[in-house]
């Protein structure tokens, strides 16, 4: 046998062991537990303006606007007329008004803005819109009216029921004001619903489409307190940032007042703190905010250090609040000093505060209590 055989066979040696090690398996099982996650939690404040006194009297609303705004809430999108409703709803935005398009105007002779679901509209879609509020005042003397342009059609509803529509494709829906009478109303909450459809000569044509509306509830109240109807509201979860606890403009030493407001978190367990940022720096409104003393309790008992306090540190830890449990938070309100008794003194000189007005945000803070034994209420998780 010469050389080159011998390697010859040497190497199929080695190619048939390399095949044979190739063909060993092992008996073998496997399972997967799918879709693991680690989300982090979620803390969902809701607030609600329970109750609210002034002098001894009641809030019960005289005149009420509930008006359009970013705080209207998107509930249903449309295109060439089939609604489709979404999960989760979104904020209107507020759209530039366009030049062919009346205005609208609020009580105190603001312009109210024109909405719509997107900031760019489109040719054939529509949107349903839906504002949440609240009545506290009469309801045999109320007058209910609804004031509104839209470009183009519209359809509105009171909790689920048509008051009125104009589903032709006329420009005088946003050029001439339309009003509807919504009759009749009781207290309580009440959901308000309007559908607008952008008409066009074509598909997807950028069109301008808008929608800007005033509900004006009227008390026809002849209460001879019927100032303090007409400053006052109570308003139930919806957009905080819109909404006010107080609204008075003539107020005198002496005067008192309360607010019930509820807080609830839907999700974790949390610590709450209480708010009160002043924002104005005149020296007539200073002098108002120094006479303005404030008695705070959270559910049902006094907070520490929360008596005869001011706007100016009114920073106030309120205590524990489990998820799905409800508790309130009262407050009290004496321009003045309170006594030892609760009641408001306004005995003295406070001319220097006579024309001054106070202007202050009113905020709350959740901060989960688990693995937060330490918690403090920070400065002002307010400024940005």
């Amino acid at each position: 046998m010469n050389k080159k055989i011998i390697a010859s066979l040497a190497t199929i040696a080695v190619v048939g062991a390399a095949a044979i090690g190739g063909t060993i398996a092992y008996f073998s099982s496997q399972q997967v537990s799918e879709g693991n996650i680690i989300k982090a939690g979620t803390i969902d404040l809701e607030i609600n303006h329970s109750a609210q006194t002034y002098n001894g009297i009641d809030c019960e609303a005289c005149v009420q606007e509930v008006v359009s705004g970013t705080d209207d809430m998107i509930v249903a999108w449309s295109l060439a007329g089939s609604w489709v409703g979404y999960g989760t709803p979104w904020n209107a935005v507020e759209v530039a008004k366009n030049s062919a398009w009346n205005t609208l105007h609020d009580s105190s002779n603001n312009e109210i803005p024109w909405i719509w679901g997107d900031s760019h509209a489109e040719g054939f879609e529509g949107y349903r819109f839906e504002k949440s509020f609240s009545w506290t005042g009469p309801t045999t003397t109320a007058a209910v009216t609804l004031d509104l342009l839209a470009d183009n059609t519209y359809r509105v509803k009171l909790d689920g029921t048509q008051i009125c529509a104009d589903m032709s494709n006329d420009s005088s829906n946003y050029t001439d004001i339309q009003t509807c009478d919504l009759g009749n109303i009781t207290t309580g909450a009440h959901i308000l619903t309007i559908e607008v459809t952008n008409e066009a000569s074509w598909w997807l044509q950028d069109n301008p489409a808008g929608l800007t509306y005033k509900l004006t509830i009227d008390g026809n109240c002849d209460d001879p307190d019927s100032y303090f109807g007409n400053h006052c509201a109570l308003w139930q979860t919806g957009d905080f940032a819109n909404q006010k606890f107080f609204d008075f403009d003539d107020v005198k030493p002496g005067d008192w007042g309360t607010n019930k407001i509820s807080l609830t978190v839907t999700s974790n367990d949390a610590n709450v703190c209480m708010y009160v940022i002043p924002t104005t720096t005149k020296a007539a409104d200073t002098a108002l905010a120094s006479y303005i003393k404030f008695n705070l309790k959270y559910d049902g008992a006094s907070v520490a250090g929360g008596q005869n306090i001011s706007l100016s540190n009114l920073v106030q830890l309120l205590g524990a609040l489990p998820t799905g449990d409800t508790k309130y938070v009262e407050v009290e309100w004496c321009f003045g000093a309170f006594d030892g008794e609760g009641n408001c003194d306004g005995s003295g000189n406070h001319n220097e505060a006579q024309g001054g007005k106070i202007l202050a945000d009113l905020g709350f803070y959740a901060e989960q209590t688990r693995n937060n034994g330490a918690f403090a209420c920070p400065a002002n998780p307010f400024v940005q």
